[in-house]
């Protein structure tokens, strides 16, 4: 079971840069009957302060009250990269049109990887084994005697 809902109130505002101008803040309260409302605003990347308000409560869930009218924008690097990577996809796209078929160089060394990696898997065993018999071997009788007793705390 949750617990019942605790009224609060909370603000915070902070920047992109130590000791900078905040650039986001958020007010949020909420009542003992779990209904929790506030605002949030945040400078964009377009320099746009962006202010949503809501309430959100058992009944309804969570609603917007108030919103800037935004849509996302992309920046114009966003755009450029966006632009790159799509011409850098259909260029490997058009190259090859069939599926990635690892070659014989490839299958010997992923298969010799996975042998390696079973080895030193099998060595890592035997040394925690190892470990385990010289640490069973250096306990006095007493300690042995204590960790099997259920009555010692």
């Amino acid at each position: 079971l949750q617990p019942p809902p605790t009224p609060f109130v909370y603000a915070y505002a902070s920047g992109r840069a130590p000791n900078g101008k905040p650039d986001r803040y958020v007010v949020s309260s909420g009542d003992k009957n779990g209904r929790v409302e506030g605002t949030y605003s945040y400078l964009d990347p377009n320099y746009q302060w962006q202010k949503f308000s809501y309430v959100a409560d058992p009944e309804k869930g969570f609603t917007l009250t108030e919103a800037s009218d935004y849509l996302p924008r992309e920046s114009a690097a966003v755009q450029k990269a966006r632009l790159q990577h799509q011409a850098l996809y259909q260029q490997t796209v058009t190259r090859s049109p069939y599926s990635n078929i690892e070659s014989p160089a490839v299958q010997a060394v992923r298969n010799q990887h996975a042998q390696l990696y079973e080895e030193i898997s099998q060595e890592h065993k035997a040394i925690a084994a190892q470990q385990e018999a010289l640490r069973l071997a250096q306990e006095t009788p007493e300690k042995q005697a204590y960790d099997s007793n259920p009555y010692y705390y």
